[in-house]
C-alpha cells in the first residue's frame, strides 16, 4: 500500500513551516509499514488532483492568497472541487483552509474571491483567534 501526497503550493504557502506537517504524515505513515510518496505541486505546476491520496495546502499571507486564488481559480478549483468530491483528503492549515471557500471579507469589509471550491466563506472579527481548530466538512 502506497499513500500519495500532494504538496500544493510549497512555494509560496509554508507561512507556519507546514512543511513540517508532511514531514509528520510521511513519518506516521512509514511508521506504521505504509509506503509513503510526495509530490510537490508549485503556482503553475500541471497535475491531475485525483492522482493523490491527500492533497496538503499549508497557510499564507493576503497577497500569497490572492494569488493562489487566482491559480485555483484559472481551472484548478473545479478539479480540486472534483478530486475532493471522488474521496480525496484535504489538509488545509491557516490560510489554505481559507483558500478552498468562496471568499474572505477582511476587518474593513473588503471581500476577496477565492477558489470557490467548499460553499464556505471567511469574515474577519475585530479580535485575531489563534490557536488549535477542527473543521469537518
Amino acid at each position: 500500500m502506497e499513500i500519495r501526497i500532494c504538496h500544493l503550493y510549497p512555494d509560496v504557502l509554508d507561512l507556519y513551516g507546514d512543511r513540517g506537517n508532511i514531514i509528520a504524515m510521511k513519518k506516521r505513515l512509514e511508521w506504521r509499514g505504509i509506503e509513503c510518496s510526495i509530490e510537490k505541486l508549485p503556482l503553475g505546476g500541471k497535475k491531475n488532483f485525483a492522482d493523490f491520496d491527500i492533497i496538503a495546502i499549508g497557510g499564507g499571507q493576503e497577497f500569497e492568497n490572492a494569488v493562489i486564488a487566482e491559480d485555483l481559480r484559472a481551472g484548478r478549483a473545479a478539479e480540486l472541487g472534483a478530486a475532493i468530491e471522488d474521496g480525496v483528503s484535504v489538509l488545509a492549515v491557516c490560510s489554505g483552509f481559507q483558500l478552498l471557500g468562496q471568499y474572505a471579507e477582511d476587518a474593513r469589509g473588503v471581500k476577496t474571491a477565492l477558489a470557490g471550491v467548499v460553499d464556505m466563506y471567511t469574515v474577519a472579527g475585530k479580535e485575531r483567534r489563534t490557536g488549535d481548530y477542527k473543521f469537518i466538512c
